[in-house]
């Protein structure tokens, strides 16, 4: 599961950085919009003692942090 998840965060960075280079003709920040998708009243599917918006939230929140190291992003959460 652990290695699924570091394949999604490099996949969607790498892929994420490719369309970057159109977007920033005139050096204008490409806007990056994360959700967690679950919040609030719904959390999701439970198992094992976790719930699956504390794990969406992390992840989200991991990608969007090695997003900002590049200055040529915005990150916004919802």
């Amino acid at each position: 599961m652990k290695t699924k998840l570091v394949i999604l965060i490099l996949i969607s960075i790498i892929v994420t950085g490719s369309f970057s280079f159109a977007q920033n003709e005139n050096d204008k920040k490409f806007v990056v919009v994360l959700d967690a998708g679950h919040g609030g009243k719904d959390p999701g599917n439970l198992g094992n003692g976790y719930k699956e918006k504390d794990i969406a939230l992390k992840v989200v929140l991991d990608i969007g942090k090695e997003i900002e190291k590049n200055k040529r992003y915005k990150v916004i959460y919802t």
